[in-house]
């Protein structure tokens, strides 16, 4: 009874602190919910990071939107999909979006708010809330009076 308990308040947990609020914020961002504020900027640089400079061997596409090295982590920069980054040109005005109390920018049609990500992060939910409602059933269950054979 225990671990049940512990696996609903885990899975309970992950969707109310971590997936639900992704979310959210994926679709504030995207502009469905309020409390995005958008801002045109200049792409200042531009980066193809190769596999062989990147820690996990990936080739990944930055621009960045101020001075700072684009090199570094930072919220100076974005990393985008190929696509993106090729039809982009240092100069190029760009919308970016950002949210109170997070300095990161995102772009509204970017990684982080790509379809495939939503759809992960749906079945993620999903997942979450499938166990933690089996784990509530299952308690519920094992509290039911027991009848006793005649």
């Amino acid at each position: 009874m225990l671990a049940r308990i512990l696996v609903l308040v885990g899975a309970l947990g992950v969707a109310v602190i971590v997936t639900g609020p992704k979310l959210y914020q994926m679709a504030r961002i995207k502009g469905w919910l309020g409390g995005a504020n958008s801002q045109e900027r200049v792409i200042v640089e531009k980066w193809n990071q190769t596999p062989d400079q990147h820690p996990r061997g990936r080739d990944t596409y930055w621009i960045s939107l101020t001075e700072d090295d684009i090199r570094k982590r930072g919220p100076h920069r974005l990393n985008l999909e190929p696509e993106q980054w090729r039809d982009l040109q240092v100069g190029d005005k760009i919308e970016v979006v950002y949210l109170p109390g997070d300095p990161e920018p995102y772009l509204r049609d970017g990684i982080y708010t790509s379809w495939g990500n939503f759809a992960f992060d749906f079945v993620l939910l999903g997942l979450e809330l499938g166990v933690a409602s089996a784990m509530a059933w299952a308690l519920w269950r094992g509290r039911e009076p027991k009848q006793g054979r005649a």
